[in-house]
């Protein structure tokens, strides 16, 4: 029987097959797989709708230059080739071999490295399952879905780094304001985050995540009509 039996869907309400979602998707965690992981009520609908989101952003996290060598990932990467290597898998292979490009690499004092391959990534889809982690962060500490009222807004840190002074200068004030709060760490630094709610709108806060220690995202849980 579900723990959740009787509860809702967090992300569209439904009271139908509901089962026990992870956040975030527990495939980026090797087997055995951490006791302390997140769960959240979803529907069965919305649980496997999820599922090629998930192993994208899998996938993604996995190649990374400055995170494949991660001992945890090199610990799942059986099951990574093999998702790839499934029939379902082939629209994932061809469009990272489509996407890929040779790159020229710098150091942070600007020193050339030389020329390396990369790819592009489909930062909305990405950002799309981390606003989705959001809501399940927010059903653990509000013990109720995010209000329809209310949406999670979120971002690839190393693309606001590129954005202009201002929208920097602003990022930057948000990260004081919640690195302050303790970190919430799952599966060996797989996954860590911290997240502060407003007190005179506690639906309202900032939510810092970090995976691998290297791949970091900043959210909003904002009022959906700014």
């Amino acid at each position: 029987m579900s723990k959740f039996k009787g509860k809702s869907c967090i992300y569209c309400g439904s009271t139908i097959d509901i089962t026990a979602d992870h956040v975030p998707p527990k495939n980026i965690f090797p087997a055995p797989r951490p006791g302390n992981l997140i769960t959240v009520p979803s529907c069965k609908r919305c649980n496997e709708k999820a599922g090629k989101d998930d192993e994208y952003f899998r996938l993604t996290l996995s190649i990374r230059n400055d995170i494949f060598t991660h001992k945890e990932v090199q610990r799942n990467w059986k099951k990574v080739k093999r998702s790839l290597s499934r029939k379902e898998g082939s629209g994932f292979k061809t469009q990272l071999i489509n996407n890929i490009k040779i790159l020229d690499v710098h150091t942070a004092a600007g020193i050339y490295l030389g020329k390396v391959p990369g790819y592009d990534v489909d930062l909305l889809r990405i950002n799309s399952v981390v606003e989705r982690i959001m809501k399940g962060v927010f059903y653990r500490h509000k013990k109720y879905p995010l209000p329809n009222n209310i949406k999670a807004k979120a971002y690839s840190v190393q693309d606001m780094q590129v954005k202009d002074n201002e929208t920097v200068r602003l990022f930057e004030a948000m990260m004081g304001f919640v690195t302050v709060e303790p970190l919430n760490s799952f599966g060996n630094d797989i996954f860590n985050y911290k997240v502060r709610f407003l007190e005179e709108r506690p639906n309202l806060g900032i939510f810092l995540t970090s995976f691998y220690h290297k791949a970091f995202f900043f959210g909003l849980f904002v009022d959906k009509q700014e």
